[in-house]
């Protein structure tokens, strides 16, 4: 059995480390002159649906965990596979290694606990900004990290890394983001 330390932004840490997760991402046209909001990605997967900015790529699968089941990876900049492999462990941390300026990058995961129960946890979202948090081994300057309680007590962890300048058009997006969170059923 491998030992595997999972160092993401939403502070997981767990062992047996693999990669999985299903979802699509889909590109949905809207108007971005005149002052518009920026195009929109759709992504519907993993129980859950929200638009993020189409500017933004995106990974599947993501990083699993006995705390986190994957379903999402997002950033303004090309990323990489989380997890290395030597000897017999595994170690997993962001799909990036150092944020570029104006860089954001995103770990969506289903999270399997909750400190109140998942029949406890009070639905809707709920968000923790810390300066620069665990980020910093990026280069990041702000950590927004996310719970999200959808219907049927499902519960998802978001955790994102922030790099100025501009952190508040990014924190921006990243709340639009969360805010169009929804279940699917």
């Amino acid at each position: 059995m491998r030992a595997v330390l999972l160092a993401t932004v939403i502070g997981v840490v767990a062992a047996g480390c693999s990669l999985g997760g299903t979802g699509s991402s889909t590109a949905t046209p809207t108007d971005a002159g005149g002052g518009a909001p920026p195009p929109l990605a759709h992504f519907r997967g993993e129980g859950i649906e929200f638009d993020y900015p189409a500017s933004w790529s995106h990974r599947h699968p993501g990083i699993e965990s006995h705390f986190a089941g994957p379903v999402i990876d997002l950033s303004t900049q090309p990323m990489v596979d989380p997890c290395t492999t030597t000897d017999a462990t595994t170690r997993c941390s962001l799909p990036i290694h150092r944020l570029r300026p104006r860089g954001v990058v995103v770990v969506w995961a289903i999270a399997t606990t909750h400190p109140l129960g998942a029949a406890n946890a009070p639905k809707g979202v709920h968000v923790r900004i810390t300066r620069p948090g665990s980020c910093r081994t990026v280069g990041g300057d702000e950590a927004v990290s996310a719970t999200v309680v959808v219907r049927h007590h499902r519960i998802y962890s978001m955790g994102a890394c922030l790099r100025g300048p501009g952190i508040a058009a990014g924190e921006q997006a990243v709340r639009a983001m969360l805010t169009s969170a929804v279940s699917v059923d």
